[in-house]
């Protein structure tokens, strides 16, 4: 994570007091990267985990001004530091700016203040006498080219398990840069890689990967029966992974579609199928893989890929919308009437 915090300074120093930032701003638009954050932050104001007597945390949609000023202003009986934290930030903004701006001013020295902020202008005098303070926090999720390295790390700080860099490039090539999603991912694997060993590529491809592969299967094995409906279902269901997933879904499908034309070349070859199956790691009912071996030829399956190809480019170029592109594929190769190589070229 990259958390910037603004440390410019104004002749006035608002929302602060002998030097101490008193008011603080969260912002940033992915909730698991701005949540931690959020929680790292609190527990470095307080030195440690937070209880009742230390945190009050409030919901910014409802809760009031006269609430949240009173609790900043109002000394612990029980704790030597007091957070209040606004949860949903903007909508507390939006209806009581010219109040907040009054107190951070002048902000009270018993109750630091927390705003949860997915997004704060920066041109709003109250965000620029924020980051005047020094209380600006821009937490950033990383670049897709640094994720591995922050799974690395957060594989080891969150789980205090060591992820090896391939199967860190290989977790985000699954998943994508839903951080959330990764989280959970590694949870899981922390579960089912029992020990305090390495987690290994092949971990994270029988167990992330055993996921959407079985996903892709799935997909392949409804348009052999050519049933459109369940296809498309799943493809529904791919799409829904996380905020990219069009284009992690496409890629997952071309992949799945690839073993299949490589299990339809090594089968024609006059390779049996459970070996076909052991060699190409496909978990798959065999009797599945042979009826979506048996739809099409070698030549159809890589005439779909091709098509695959085809909607990917032409969607980055801004020449088409990858998901309807790929449902007109799917009911296309649904049709009673095995495909031509040509007519599968076409997207």
């Amino acid at each position: 994570m990259t958390t910037r915090v603004a440390t410019a300074r104004t002749k006035k120093a608002p929302a602060s007091t002998g030097g101490e930032t008193l008011v603080f701003a969260v912002t940033g638009t992915d909730d698991f990267i701005r949540l931690q954050a959020v929680r790292e932050l609190i527990e470095r104001l307080l030195g440690g985990k937070p209880d009742d007597m230390s945190l009050v945390d409030l919901d910014g949609e409802s809760v009031d001004a006269a609430t949240v000023l009173d609790e900043c202003r109002m000394k612990s009986l029980l704790a030597d530091r007091k957070v209040v934290l606004v949860r949903k930030a903007p909508a507390f903004i939006k209806r009581y700016r010219q109040v907040l701006e009054d107190y951070v001013a002048a902000p009270c020295p018993d109750g630091l203040l927390v705003l949860d902020c997915p997004k704060l202008e920066r041109t709003f005098r109250l965000s620029k006498a924020i980051a005047a303070a020094g209380g600006r926090i821009d937490a950033e999720p990383p670049a897709m080219r640094d994720l591995p390295a922050w799974i690395v790390n957060h594989a080891k700080s969150a789980f205090g398990r060591t992820i090896e860099i391939g199967a860190a490039r290989r977790l985000a090539e699954l998943v994508g840069d839903s951080l959330g999603k990764v989280d959970s991912e590694l949870g899981k694997l922390t579960v089912f890689v029992p020990g305090q060993g390495p987690l290994r590529e092949v971990h994270v491809e029988e167990l992330v990967g055993a996921s959407r592969a079985e996903t892709v299967f799935k997909i392949g094995d409804a348009i052999a029966r050519q049933d459109a409906p369940a296809a498309l279902t799943l493809w529904d269901l791919s799409v829904s992974l996380d905020r990219k997933a069009p284009y992690m879904a496409a890629g997952g499908l071309a992949t799945g579609f690839r073993r299949i034309a490589e299990a339809k070349r090594l089968s024609d070859g006059g390779m049996p199928l459970k070996t076909v199956m052991d060699r190409l790691k496909m978990w798959g009912d065999p009797g599945a893989l042979k009826r979506q071996l048996d739809r099409f030829t070698l030549r159809q399956w890589q005439d779909t890929l091709m098509a695959l190809l085809k909607i990917d480019v032409g969607a980055k170029s801004g020449l088409g919308n990858i998901e309807n592109a790929i449902e007109k594929l799917i009911v296309r190769l649904c049709a009673p009437s095995k495909l031509t190589g040509p007519r599968a070229n076409q997207p």
